[in-house]
């Protein structure tokens, strides 16, 4: 069963929305960090199915997203690195609170980075970092540095193209099709992205400027330092995801873990799936693969 819920952001200015899905003897939670340009009822299937399997599923709309958003793809002032990662954080004491079982977390795309900083500054038993990848520091600055200079120009709630180009553009420029034919393969779930107005904008170059610090602080080696050894991680990927650069990005993230001394890490590329591999035909072998690494 759904509940629906709104709590103040640490921001200490916008209204945070989260879902609860609830289910009968729970035996852990899922909390998960939607991605870019999208919204957590985006995950209601997925949240069913686990369901089904006594585990109840909970996530929140970020700041510049969904029903906590008071402008798309805007952010807000301040401290935005912190705040989304602490918003997270704050639905987990709510959790915490509720329910006397293991919390567990999930990051897709966007929430994926978000997860990632999240991680080495909360502690995780297990995480699951779902449609990654690999940004470098130059392109991460670059985008940074745009931001900056444009908002001084334009504004911060400005969209600007160039941006838009040089993110999710060079994504979709990688695959044959339509703008949004990147993120699945699944035509049906493209058109609903594409006909959503919670999922069809842009974002601004706030939400940009945020997104590049993400970028930058989660390619230090400081994060990936702080992140304890006992987090089991892992991570899942479409073989076809220009987010992950076609296995590329992903296999260099993993590597970076591994490195670092991390041993309970596994990484799973699927077949014939692109970015959101929860929405593809197959999808219920993903949903089987999360569901052994969240009960084993």
């Amino acid at each position: 069963m759904k509940e629906i819920l709104y709590y103040k952001s640490s921001n200490g200015i916008n209204n945070i929305y989260a879902e609860i899905y609830n289910c009968e003897n729970p035996k852990c939670v899922l909390q998960i960090a939607h991605g870019m340009c999208e919204y957590i009822t985006r995950y209601e299937d997925f949240a069913n199915y686990l369901n089904k399997h006594n585990i109840v599923v909970a996530g929140n709309d970020h700041l510049g997203h969904g029903r906590s958003a008071e402008t798309l793809g805007y952010f807000g002032e301040g401290d935005n690195l912190n705040h989304a990662v602490d918003d997270i954080e704050k639905l987990s004491l709510i959790l915490k609170e509720r329910y006397d079982l293991p919390i567990y977390y999930l990051g897709h795309s966007m929430g994926s980075f978000i997860m990632r900083y999240f991680i080495s500054k909360y502690s995780a038993e297990k995480c699951i970092l779902m449609g990654t990848g690999y940004i470098d520091d130059f392109s991460a600055t670059v985008l940074d540095l745009l931001s900056i200079f444009i908002s001084k120009v334009k504004g911060d709630k400005y969209i600007s193209k160039l941006l838009v180009k040089l993110s999710t553009g060079a994504y979709a420029k990688k695959v044959r099709g339509d703008t949004y034919d990147w993120i699945s393969y699944n035509r049906e779930n493209v058109e609903k992205f594409a006909n959503d107005p919670l999922c069809n904008y842009s974002f601004t170059v706030n939400g940009y400027r945020t997104l590049g610090k993400y970028l930058l602080k989660i390619n230090t080696h400081l994060t990936i330092d702080r992140t304890s050894r006992e987090t089991k991680i892992l991570f899942v990927s479409g073989e076809d995801d220009p987010v992950g650069n076609f296995k590329k990005g992903v296999l260099k993230i993993y590597n970076k873990y591994k490195k670092k001394g991390f041993k309970n890490i596994k990484l799973i590329f699927y077949k014939n799936m692109r970015h959101e591999i929860l929405n593809e035909d197959n999808r219920e072998i993903v949903y089987s693969d999360i569901l052994n690494f969240l009960e084993n």
